[in-house]
């Protein structure tokens, strides 16, 4: 008995080592096939916080109220959280920017793809800011998505896109 006990908390399961598989193909899946159920991960997350008393929305207090008595507490993985949570959603300039005036977010880091260092989400953040964002999308507490350029345009964040140029377009003088 002592044996199986001692496999079975041994025992990784499938869901928890091919975890990234497995999201990357219901992320495939999400906008070509018809989902059988809801991710049990999410309804689970969401009752345990149902459970906590830390509902969608608490009476009396707002959802900014929330992610900013997060943060006053040091606990900046929340805030952001409630932050999302309470956008629906963040563009990475308009994050920093709210967060601004109650903690340093600018700094020399940058979030890249993990696969690609060479594509870059967002950069020049604070160090622990990058880090718990980073943090929070491994844990798959937070996702990323593809928007469009106008949600950039619509906001207040200057987007600078770089731009691949050739030679001719570009001419170098010629000597005289």
């Amino acid at each position: 008995m002592k044996d199986l006990q001692t496999a079975k908390e041994q025992t990784i399961p499938l869901s928890v080592t091919m975890e990234d598989v497995i999201f990357n193909l219901r992320e495939w899946a999400r906008s070509r096939c018809r989902m059988a159920t809801s991710d049990s991960r999410v309804m689970q997350m969401l009752d345990e916080e149902n459970r906590k008393g830390r509902s969608y929305v608490d009476a009396g207090q707002s959802q900014k109220e929330l992610w900013l008595e997060a943060l006053k507490q040091g606990d900046l993985s929340e805030a952001i959280i409630k932050y999302i949570r309470f956008h629906q959603g963040a563009l990475f300039g308009k994050l920093t920017e709210d967060f601004k005036p109650h903690i340093e977010t600018a700094g020399t880091s940058s979030l890249v793809l993990g696969t690609d260092e060479y594509v870059v989400f967002w950069q020049q953040m604070q160090d622990d800011f990058a880090q718990q964002i980073h943090k929070l999308l491994r844990s798959k507490r937070l996702f990323l998505h593809i928007v469009d350029v106008g949600m950039y345009q619509a906001s207040k964040t200057i987007l600078k896109l770089p731009v691949i140029k050739t030679l001719r377009e570009n001419p170098l003088p010629r000597p005289v």
